[in-house]
This record gives C-alpha cells, sequence and structure tokens, in this order.
C-alpha cells in the first residue's frame, strides 16, 4: 500500500514519527523505538505488510530527522567523525547505515506487534 493511498497507514507512520522523535529528543534509549512500534502496531496495524511498512518509514524518517538536527549545526562534522570510525569513506554513508538498521529494527518491532495481536487472538479463541 502506498501512502497516499492508505490514509490509516499514514496516521500509524505518523503516530510513530512523531512517538518517536520525541522519545529520541528526551530520552537516550534507543530501544524505546521498538516498543513504541510494537505497541503502536499491536493496537493500529490491519495486516503485516501494514505494520512493517509503517514502522519501518516511521522510524527511518525519525533517525532521519533527529541525524540531521544534532548534525547540521556542526556543519556535518559529528557523521563524518562516525563514518571514520566505522571506516566509511563517507558521513552519508553513516547516515545510511544507522537509518537502515533503525528503520529494521522498527519495522520487525511492528511485525512482531501485530502478530503478536495476532497470536494472542487466536489463543484466546481456541481456549
Amino acid at each position: 500500500p502506498q501512502l497516499s493511498r492508505d490514509p490509516k497507514l499514514a496516521q500509524l507512520v505518523l503516530i510513530i514519527l512523531f512517538v518517536n522523535s520525541l522519545l529520541q529528543f528526551f530520552l537516550p534509549y534507543w530501544w524505546l523505538l521498538a516498543i513504541v512500534c510494537f505497541i503502536g502496531c499491536w493496537l493500529w496495524a490491519n495486516s503485516g505488510k501494514h505494520a512493517f511498512i509503517s514502522s519501518f518509514i516511521g522510524v527511518g524518517l525519525s533517525y532521519l530527522a533527529m541525524m540531521l538536527t544534532l548534525d547540521l549545526p556542526s556543519g556535518f562534522i559529528v557523521s563524518s567523525k562516525m563514518a571514520a570510525v566505522f571506516s566509511m569513506p563517507h558521513g552519508a554513508l553513516f547516515y545510511v547505515v544507522s537509518i537502515l538498521i533503525g528503520a529494521l529494527v522498527g519495522g520487525l518491532s511492528g511485525l512482531s506487534g501485530f502478530l503478536g495481536k495476532n497470536f494472542a487472538r487466536s489463543t484466546k479463541s481456541a481456549a
């Protein structure tokens, strides 16, 4: 589903983006994004694909916004130095790898939330 064609997907992306950005700004714990995606997709996702895509995009955009917020004032010195620490040729590659890792964690956490909800429903109805 595309964002423009599925308003529920866009709503979930915006919820995850807003909550993750807010938590990242005030709390230094990266793993909170997994909890937000899990709970958000438990409550609002319609399918596994919906859960993964919305969490992936929401966390990816959240990471991009936070990285730019922290790196822009220094003239991208932080990303260049972090890229050097990880033996990457350019700071932009550090952005891509960091955002991809965060987005994958978010996507898999959202998918886990949706599948957990389905599992809870199936065991409840079987009992």
